[in-house]
């Protein structure tokens, strides 16, 4: 019996997109799967159709934003466009799976009246409040694609309850909560022996998360202490976090690695450290691809008192909240340790890792699917 075809839509570089990366691996065993994305891995089994992105030229980007302000969203949707045009004509599929808000328009015409499922990576009428411009110019843009494709689509799914709870509030559809857990990884527990407990915070380089207050908290830990920073992204801001840690010798600088080796590399560390303020409605609900990889690496997790990740690390016992979001309190939780409380996370870590999975999570949207092409 052939397998259902289903195609898989990212406005995204699918090889630095955990979250469909995941879909992508996961899927393919049981659909025969397309992809239809920015860029990709190559991968043998797995057609993929390359979307391309108007280019940023100054006269393009700024007639954008005058149809954005005028309410007229056409412009803005064309942004993205699939190479080979005649994928719309010549394919058909049992499915459409998309992610994010913006491709929604896209996935509807490819489905040709087949069923859509969407997955939320984020809550998109609220995604950059905090910012003037988006707010001017995007907010109403999305605001309005959620509104008239959500109720269209045959299942919805997002990465936390706080978001799916949003959802259900301003669209009155509820998703099903697939969580960001990482690829399960076979490794030892190493125990943080007395002397040093090494801090690590991974990821993405993003002004929004506030990194700086790494470098503040790293002032007032105690000399048990280091703390290594490994990011990728925006090299203005990772040359500027450099120049702020200076000659300290607690704040450690490495290299990136490829996101599959992440846990592996990172296992040797006592804590991963996540201190990210609320600086709008999507990082109050952050639930993030490192939040698990810490756990896989069995390593203690030291947060900010973020509600979706003190909700696990409470359930689990594998690590710390601190009172609130300044970096002195984060260094105050964190002297407070003793390494047995450490080796204690780490071991809870390694139970946890077993549960918080990628194959676990994906497995569960394999079913929504399956359940989806079911009534069709």
């Amino acid at each position: 019996m052939a397998l259902p075809k289903l195609l898989v839509v990212a406005y995204t570089d699918v090889r630095r997109d955990p979250r469909v990366l995941r879909q992508v691996l996961a899927l393919r065993e049981t659909f025969a799967l397309s992809l239809a994305a920015l860029d990709a891995p190559a991968l043998e089994d797995v057609p993929f159709h390359r979307i391309l992105r108007l280019q940023k030229t100054p006269l393009a980007q700024g007639w954008i934003a005058a149809n954005l302000l005028a309410g007229n969203f056409g412009p803005a949707r064309q942004r993205f466009f699939l190479q080979n045009p005649e994928l719309l004509h010549t394919q058909d599929f049992d499915l459409v799976l998309v992610n994010d808000a913006e491709p929604l328009p896209l996935a509807f015409d490819l489905a040709k009246g087949k069923p859509v499922v969407f997955d939320a990576h984020e809550y998109y009428p609220r995604e950059f409040e905090s910012s003037l411009r988006w707010r001017l110019l995007f907010q109403n843009y999305l605001t309005r694609l959620c509104a008239d494709y959500i109720p269209r689509c045959a299942a919805m799914t997002t990465v936390c309850d706080g978001i799916a709870r949003e959802y259900e509030q301003e669209f009155g559809v509820l998703p099903e909560v697939i969580l960001n857990g990482a690829q399960y990884h076979d490794l030892p527990v190493v125990p943080c022996r007395e002397g040093s407990i090494r801090l690590i915070h991974h990821g993405a380089a993003n002004r929004d998360r506030k990194l700086e207050q790494f470098i503040e908290m790293a002032e007032y830990l105690d000399t048990r202490f280091t703390l290594t920073l490994m990011l990728v992204g925006d090299a203005r801001y990772i040359g500027s976090l450099k120049k702020l840690s200076g000659a300290n010798p607690k704040v450690i600088w490495r290299d990136p690695v490829p996101m599959q080796d992440i846990a592996q590399e990172i296992n040797s560390y006592a804590l991963g450290v996540y201190l990210a303020p609320p600086t709008n409605f999507n990082t109050r609900f952050m639930l993030p691809n490192k939040f698990f990889e810490f756990i896989q690496a069995r390593l203690g997790v030291a947060i900010g008192p973020s509600s979706e990740m003190r909700r696990l690390v409470e359930k689990y016992q594998i690590g710390v909240v601190a009172e609130d979001f300044a970096p002195k309190s984060m260094a105050a939780r964190l002297n407070s340790l003793a390494y047995a409380d450490i080796n204690v996370f780490k071991h809870n870590a390694d139970k946890a890792a077993k549960e918080l999975t990628a194959e676990a999570n994906m497995q569960r949207l394999a079913d929504i699917l399956r359940r989806v092409i079911g009534r069709s």
